[in-house]
């Protein structure tokens, strides 16, 4: 998987306590507990759209993907296609969706690996997720 391949390339280089390394993984990690929250939203509110949150979550999975892109750029590109998604999401189907591994479970699940490879087990709080759907 991509991010864990983020991982290894993190964990090997010079950047390993860096700032910029943190910053990549609670990039990664606000994207998808935004991501979360609006779906949460979606649900309470029966599918309600707010095209304006969606806007805020896409920005955030581009701005994870910047921050990516110099460990990992597949990476990158997945994540900046999970923001293209969330420009009109009603235009995906689930099957496209799997296709581009950019399902919310998929990504918060490897997000928390790399957070958790990334702090100490004292200061690592697993981000928990719990969706209907990818």
């Amino acid at each position: 998987m991509a991010i864990l391949r983020l991982i290894d390339s993190i964990n090997a280089t010079e950047e390993r306590n860096s700032a910029h390394a943190e910053k990549t993984i609670l990039a990664v990690i606000d994207a998808a507990t935004a991501t979360e929250k609006y779906e949460a939203f979606r649900d309470a509110n029966s599918g309600k759209r707010d095209c304006e949150r969606e806007a805020d979550v896409s920005g955030r999975w581009r701005q994870a993907a910047v921050y990516v892109r110099g460990y990992d750029p597949a990476l990158a590109e997945r994540l900046v296609v999970k923001g293209e998604y969330w420009l009109n999401p009603d235009n995906w189907t689930a099957l496209e969706i799997s296709d581009a591994r950019i399902g919310l479970r998929t990504v918060t699940t490897e997000a928390d690996r790399l957070l958790k490879y990334r702090l100490s087990a004292s200061d690592w709080l697993p981000l928990t997720v719990v969706t209907k759907t990818d």
